[in-house]
């Protein structure tokens, strides 16, 4: 399935760091867990006008005149477990769990949701590449008020992906749905190291992130986190995907992507298959939750990986992975076509990221 990332575009059955799009193509084009479907992602540009490489929260928004950043981005994990703070919801549909930004600053945020009596505060697309499976997915609203005026943090991330898409297979316009929304991911990715984190600081916690964003652009996806799709747990291929839709490369959690890449990804679950010409679309590496397994080739000209991790082809087959292709292991791997700059240098560093 072809997936947009938020700073990068990725495809593949049916699953980015805040990314968009579909190129109408397949059964189920709005929901990119389908194997026949095609999605982005769509990362917020950076201060600069340039698109960021995938941002794990996404939204770029002003810094309030108090000096809060107004955006998930700059939240490093929220205080508790998710279950925690479903019950804390009031019946207005309100929380107001704690933020933990990067800079160490704690401040209430308030959340709404709405999810325990209405079912459209819920993705619709977290589904399987048949379709027959369905992954509770909600939809939260984050918000926070500074000197009388509040600020939605995810006010700015407007879901853009699937405008030329036949929405049919999802049951309500998602791109109504899920704009301005969050999704929240138990533990949190750790921005330093690029790698994900059940507990913070041993104790309790969860990530909310804009749709936009790769750490909820994986779940709804359907790598739905305390999920299972033929009896294998969506937690692993969910730390796999964050990695791959990011294009990590190294042990370093630098993203090599930029937003509006186009990829094609496939996992050893059966969840998505690949459905570009193998041909044409060639595999460029294979990820698990650790992060890179093989590598292949970069997929923007001027990136780099280690030499040393050739993908070996006979693990790989038109669909995907071969029946005993990484069967102690869950991983997900990606097709893609090169992408180049006119500078031909690596986009790790977002400048060198096209302009949109």
């Amino acid at each position: 399935m072809k997936k947009w990332l938020a700073a990068v575009v990725i495809m593949g059955g049916p699953l980015a760091f805040g990314f968009l799009g579909c190129d109408g193509g397949g059964s189920q084009p709005t929901c990119p867990p389908s194997s026949a479907s095609a999605s982005a992602v769509q990362a917020a540009p950076l201060t600069t006008g340039r698109p960021q490489s995938p941002r794990y929260h996404a939204g770029i928004h002003p810094v309030s005149t108090v000096g809060i950043p107004l955006d998930l981005e700059s939240v490093d994990y929220f205080v508790g477990s998710i279950d925690d703070f479903k019950t804390d919801v009031t019946p207005d549909g309100t929380a107001t769990p704690t933020a933990v930004f990067s800079s160490g600053e704690r401040r209430k945020l308030t959340v709404e949701w709405n999810g325990k009596e209405n079912e459209k505060d819920k993705d619709p697309c977290a589904k399987s590449a048949d379709g027959k499976t369905t992954f509770d997915v909600p939809l939260y609203s984050v918000k926070v008020k500074i000197g009388g005026t509040t600020f939605d943090l995810c006010g700015n991330e407007i879901w853009t992906a699937y405008e030329d898409a036949d929405l049919s297979q999802c049951e309500i316009d998602s791109r109504a749905l899920l704009s301005q929304k969050a999704i929240a991911i138990p533990g949190r990715w750790n921005r330093t190291s690029g790698k994900y984190e059940e507990n913070c600081n041993g104790k309790g916690c969860f990530t909310l992130a804009c749709t936009t964003g790769v750490a909820a652009k994986c779940a709804h996806w359907g790598y739905v986190p305390g999920q299972k799709y033929n009896e294998k747990d969506m937690l692993p291929y969910y730390k796999a995907c964050v990695h791959a839709a990011r294009a990590h490369y190294a042990d370093d959690g630098v993203a090599n992507t930029c937003t509006f890449t186009v990829a094609d990804f496939f996992d050893n679950a059966g969840f998505q298959k690949r459905d570009r010409d193998p041909n044409t679309w060639n595999v460029e590496a294979v990820w698990d939750e650790n992060g890179l397994v093989c590598f292949n080739r970069p997929r923007w000209q001027g990136c780099r990986g280690p030499i040393d991790k050739k993908c070996d082809s006979k693990l790989f087959n038109n669909d995907g992975f071969t029946g005993d292709a990484y069967s102690t292991a869950s991983v997900i791997g990606i097709t893609s076509l090169t992408s180049t700059n006119t500078d031909n240098e690596c986009v790790s560093d977002a400048n060198y990221c096209p302009s949109k």
